[in-house]
């Protein structure tokens, strides 16, 4: 069942991200990429499944699971500031950087240690926190986060949220005091999938767009580092979940998932244009020379390019290509800490959020029947860490429709390329797994291959089987974006693109046919954006405008003071300070302008009194106060600092 999680601040809140900025900020807090700040689910998850210990609750291995035994049915997102979607939107339109919003929600708080009764040496630290109060309306700051639950367990986790009390760094220090509650949702988000499916035995694509809500984690060469394209394999598992939840692991099921009756593609980024990327062509190089002449990157076809022609070409090793230019995949390195006994500092690389890739989903209508049912609920979890965190992507876009397979016309004497979009995997006679060129290009039906026009890379295959939590076996395969460029021995079709080899149903060995000269036509346009669509009510974008009016105001105060410095040294340190109390007194900038007349000495009324009408532009509203004030603190330094160096 779908709930929502309210947490509702108490104090200060410091959700530490483990980074922060040299000779400025020690420990920085948690926040997006617009500058919102967040709570992370699994800072979320380890406070509640804290409170259930102690609280004593009975279903704690059901609700939260059993680490490598089995999985939980409690999945908690990140949690954001209520309004989150619009607040985002106005975000994308402000033209503002993240430190910027980042600055309407936090303030940065000093510590020391003691030590004898006295600031110990070198022990000073600077937190930045979020504020107990929110800058719009000055109630309360709220956070929500999506849950998903059994419901069975709701009445039992809805407790333990309300016995979580403080979440975050410094928690035991007066930090992070929260109150959290647990509501009934409604189904968020839901999908709509165009098109019918009028003949079962009829063979369909589904085409689809995701865009990630959250961070993802995908299984990458390493514990620690992200893959940068959403696989197959992952695909299909998400699939076979859900294919299971409603079904059983029938003959369908054995046909769709362990027959390799339904294909996977892989799904990779798509450009804000709205064009799917696909591994770049290692045929496709960067011209060095010209992209200095011309002041941006320049690309160029190797099968095409002239070898005498005295540029200097770098060719792509990784990243995606689509329409004539390369696209990367953002990521970034997030912070853990583990607990308990090996209790640990570690980092992680993740995929950044709000980013689209797209993919297909290839059957028979009956099978993509099925496929269309589990999306049509609008999210899907991929990769590692599902139940906190990572893993939640939303649907963008789905298209059903009959399998057409595109072809195209060949002459004879015409030079083909073939590039491999996914990785590919081929055995031999033996059944052994092969990367043997002359072996690939027999079973690719490629006669008269140009070996010094085909550029081949090689990776290793390897995974691990969590549900018989054992690794899988390295597998040697052919890298995507590998290209082998051959001759048309006479007038023939060919198609578009083909799978081949072993695994196809996890999205391995999809190969494009394309002619040499159109390579850097690679790429296909999707019905998809990544832009967030909400309606706004302009709060942001106001305290945005009057943050700016606030901080011109100061920048004008301390631009005065300084260049008014003599003036200001010339008035005694008692008097600056009875003029910033009548400054903090005053009613309005009237009753100061009477305060200050009620100074006896006329050179010191005089000097007070210009100093005060520089800040009456600002007297319709508060900012003439923090004006002054400003003005005259400086003028309480520049004291101090003119008597230090008198009495050296």
């Amino acid at each position: 069942m779908n709930c929502e999680l309210r947490i509702t601040l108490k104090s200060d809140m410091c959700s530490a991200s483990g980074d922060g900025f040299s000779l400025s900020i020690d420990t920085d807090v948690s926040y997006d990429s617009h500058g919102f700040p967040v709570i992370p689910s699994r800072r979320i998850k380890g406070c509640m499944l804290e409170s259930a210990k102690y609280i004593g609750a009975q279903n704690i291995g059901g609700i939260f699971g059993v680490s490598g035994t089995s999985r939980g049915s409690l999945r908690i997102g990140n949690a954001v500031p209520e309004g989150y979607a619009s607040l985002c939107a106005e975000a994308d339109n402000s033209g503002k950087n993240a430190q910027q919003i980042l600055a309407l929600f936090t303030s940065v708080k000093a510590s020391t240690a003691i030590e004898d009764d006295t600031a110990k040496n070198e022990s000073l630290r600077f937190m930045r926190a979020v504020n107990h109060y929110s800058p719009f309306d000055g109630s309360e700051m709220v956070f929500t986060a999506p849950v998903e639950v059994e419901e069975q367990y709701f009445d039992e986790l809805s407790r333990i949220c309300r016995a979580v009390r403080n979440i975050g760094y410094k928690r035991t220090r007066g930090f992070g005091a929260v109150r959290c509650e647990l509501l009934r949702a409604e189904q968020s988000c839901v999908s709509t999938i165009s098109g019918k499916i009028t003949d079962d035995e009829a063979v369909y694509e589904l085409r689809y767009s995701i865009r990630n809500e959250s961070s993802l984690i995908l299984p990458g060469s390493s514990s620690s580092e992200t893959a940068d394209y959403i696989s197959g394999t992952s695909v299909m598992g998400f699939f076979a979940n859900r294919y299971l939840k409603n079904h059983s692991a029938d003959s369908d099921f054995e046909e769709m998932f362990l027959r390799h009756g339904v294909i996977f593609s892989n799904l990779y980024i798509t450009s804000p244009e709205g064009t799917a990327a696909y591994p770049a062509p290692a045929a496709v190089a960067k011209d060095k020379t010209q992209s200095v002449e011309s002041g941006k990157t320049e690309y160029a076809n190797l099968l095409t390019a002239d070898e005498d022609s005295g540029r200097i070409l770098k060719p792509l090793k990784s990243g995606y290509f689509a329409a004539g230019s390369e696209i990367k995949v953002q990521t970034e390195t997030v912070y853990h800490h583990s607990t308990g006994n090996d209790s640990t500092l570690y980092t992680q690389t993740c995929i950044c959020s709000g980013q689209v890739f797209s993919g297909t989903v290839t059957g028979k209508g009956k099978y993509l029947r099925n496929i269309a049912e589990a999306l049509s609920g609008g999210v899907v979890t991929v990769g590692r860490s599902k139940t906190a965190q990572y893993a939640e992507c939303s649907v963008l876009y789905a298209e059903l429709r009959p399998l057409e397979q595109k072809q195209i016309s060949v002459s004879g004497g015409e030079r083909i390329a073939a590039v491999f979009c996914s990785d590919a995997l081929f055995t031999d006679d033996c059944g052994s797994y092969t990367t043997d060129f002359a072996e690939v290009c027999g079973q690719l039906g490629i006669k008269n291959a140009d070996t010094d026009k085909s550029f081949m890379k090689y990776k290793t295959i390897m995974g691990y089987m969590s549900a018989g939590n054992y690794k899988k076996p390295h597998i040697r395969a052919i890298a995507a974006g590998s290209t082998i460029c051959f001759t048309a021995e006479s007038v023939c079709t060919l198609p578009e693109y083909a799978y081949f080899g072993a695994k196809t149903g996890e999205g391995f060995g999809m190969v494009r046919f394309v002619k040499a000269d159109e390579l850097m036509e690679l790429g296909e346009s999707v019905s998809a954006s990544g832009k967030v669509n909400a309606e706004t009510d302009g709060r942001l974008t106001e305290l945005l405008e009057k943050n700016n009016t606030t901080e011109e105001m100061r920048s004008s105060a301390i631009d005065y003071a300084l260049s008014n410095r003599s003036a200001l040294v010339g008035l005694s340190s008692s008097f600056v300070g009875r003029v910033l109390l009548m400054v903090r007194q005053a009613s309005d900038f009237n009753d100061l302008l009477k305060r200050i007349d009620s100074v006896k000495t006329e050179a010191k009324k005089k000097k007070a009194h210009d100093i005060a009408m520089t800040a009456e532009k600002y007297k319709y509203n508060e900012d003439w106060r923090e004006y002054l004030g400003t003005v005259f603190l400086l003028g309480k330094y520049f004291l101090r600092t003119a008597d230090r160096k008198e009495e050296e």
